[in-house]
């Protein structure tokens, strides 16, 4: 069965960050094949890596930039279950939501255009205990059906966006060039 690809798999945190990521991936026209693979944690993501690398699977990984995401993200590297590369910090992100700038997330994500946030995005969604996973699909599913667009963001939260997209993009093709190169080899000495 093909429920995972061989390559171009990208772990994450949780679900929240797996809708937000599908909808930017659309958003910005983003053309490579990827599949988001959210975890129930992050504590969970070296778990899924050792699996992900015993199934011989090409993937790299996403963590915030909280106390949790910088522990992992050390584990992670000092373990070398993969390249250092293929870890992908949201620099100064405590959660995913802070890609937004506070009047984009009030007014586009939350749809409350007077609202003004006074600290990260994800700190607010926290003290006001709103649901991150219902926040996120719900801004997927505007993306998805053309309610909200890339013009619709300010240029801050497009350029850490982007930065993000690119970060992702750059480990797709070494993902893609590792699962070619492997299964070239393996074809060669099987001849």
């Amino acid at each position: 069965q093909n429920v995972i690809k061989r390559y171009n798999n990208v772990l994450l945190e949780e679900i929240s960050a797996f809708f937000y990521l599908k909808a930017f991936w659309k958003m910005f026209g983003r053309t490579e094949d990827v599949s988001f693979l959210p975890a129930t944690g992050c504590p969970n993501l070296p778990l899924l890596a050792n699996l992900m690398l015993g199934w011989g699977l090409s993937f790299s990984i996403v963590l915030d930039d909280d106390s949790h995401g910088r522990k992992v993200f050390k584990e992670l590297k000092d373990s070398k279950v993969t390249e250092d590369a293929k870890l992908i910090k949201i620099s100064g992100c405590q959660g995913i939501e802070d890609l937004f700038s506070a009047p984009d997330f009030a007014k586009i994500v939350l749809g409350k255009p007077a609202l003004k946030i006074t600290k990260a995005n994800s700190e607010y969604m926290k003290e006001e205990e709103i649901s991150k996973v219902i926040t996120a699909r719900d801004f997927m599913i505007a993306v998805e059906g053309e309610k909200i667009t890339e013009s619709d963001l300010s240029q801050d939260s497009k350029d850490k966006i982007s930065e993000l997209l690119e970060k992702i993009a750059g480990t797709l093709m070494s993902n893609s060039a590792a699962v070619s190169g492997s299964s070239v080899s393996a074809e060669t000495e099987g001849s």
